[in-house]
């Protein structure tokens, strides 16, 4: 999915590709976006009602996170630098909870939680995604153009 403006945009795209999607000669379908961070589950779960859904959740070390949160918020001028409290106070770092949410709506065994880390060189998260559903990429994988 392309970065969007508003959750509602990415909503009524997420919906256009899903659609499409289901016409595809293809035995899965693979969503990918950090934009299901910001949904709330019971909605994505309502959504794909039916569907043999795994979750996979890639987590940066929270520094890391915050850091990197920091340093996209300050180049997109969405934080002003001497308001180091109020950018703490908005932000939602407690893992924990955020996966109790998934689990409850889509049990535990739905849940691959992996370290975000730096990969080798030539293995993109693209097959460490694939590897944890059990999908060998092989020669014949192809990353989609974002939709």
């Amino acid at each position: 999915m392309q970065r969007h403006g508003s959750i509602q945009a990415w909503r009524e795209d997420f919906t256009r590709a899903h659609s499409a999607a289901l016409h595809s000669p293809g035995d899965h379908l693979i969503y990918s976006s950090e934009a299901f961070a910001g949904c709330q589950p019971g909605e994505i779960k309502r959504f794909l009602d039916g569907s043999d859904v795994r979750i996979i959740v890639f987590l940066r070390r929270q520094d890391e996170w915050l850091e990197a949160r920091w340093n996209q918020r300050y180049k997109n001028g969405r934080v002003d630098p001497k308001a180091a409290t109020s950018f703490m106070e908005q932000l939602e770092g407690d893992y924990h909870e955020k996966l109790r949410s998934w689990e409850t709506h889509f049990g535990r065994d739905s849940l691959i939680v992996l370290p975000f880390e730096s990969q080798p060189i030539g293995q993109g998260l693209e097959h460490i995604f694939l590897a944890a559903l059990g999908i060998d990429a092989g020669t014949d994988f192809v990353v989609s153009p974002p939709v």
